[in-house]
């Protein structure tokens, strides 16, 4: 469930990033993971296998909310998704850069409360690429009210995050470049 997808143009593919969960009806062993999937974009036949994205994590919803962005300068997309109680944190985000030939890059966090102490919790709403700057754009809910925005590299590397709508209705409280 909960899928979202990219196309990549230079391989002719879609790219797929989605949550499954493997546990059956026993949701306090619940084994929810982040995976990806290839298709062609002419004969919709799948390319490879799904390669699992997140860590396996055994808990009700700990992985949820995958989104994904196809990157064509550097060739390669970001997913990110939603993971609870991870390092000390409530509920953050989370990516991973996914290449061509199926490699994928070290995890990495997108926005939890240790990388941006604001609200105890996130959740990722969407991601996008910007050809014109070359990042990739999240957008996430709080836990306290507020929205957010996180402008990253395909690597990770976060470039500006700022809570675009705080609690009290304010904009752009608070503005944290890295």
């Amino acid at each position: 469930g909960q899928a979202e997808i990219a196309f990549n143009s230079d391989t002719n593919e879609y790219w797929v990033a989605y949550g499954v969960t493997l546990s059956g009806g026993d949701t306090a062993n619940e084994d929810d993971r982040i995976m990806w999937s290839r298709f062609d974009s002419q004969t919709f036949e799948q390319v490879g296998e799904p390669v699992q994205l997140s860590q396996t994590r055994i808990g009700r919803n700990a992985v949820a909310s995958a989104h994904i962005a196809y990157d064509s300068d550097s060739k390669a997309a970001v997913a990110v998704w939603l993971e609870r109680g991870r390092e000390g944190t409530t509920a953050g985000a989370w990516g991973r850069t996914l290449y061509p030939e199926g490699r994928l890059g070290d995890e990495f966090p997108v926005l939890t409360a240790n990388t941006f102490p604001y609200s105890e919790g996130y959740a990722p709403s969407t991601l996008t690429y910007n050809p014109f700057t070359g990042t990739l754009f999240m957008s996430a809910g709080d836990w306290d009210g507020g929205a957010e925005a996180v402008e990253l590299d395909y690597l990770g590397s976060i470039y500006n995050q700022d809570q675009v709508i705080a609690p009290d209705g304010n904009l752009g409280t608070f503005n944290v470049a890295q």
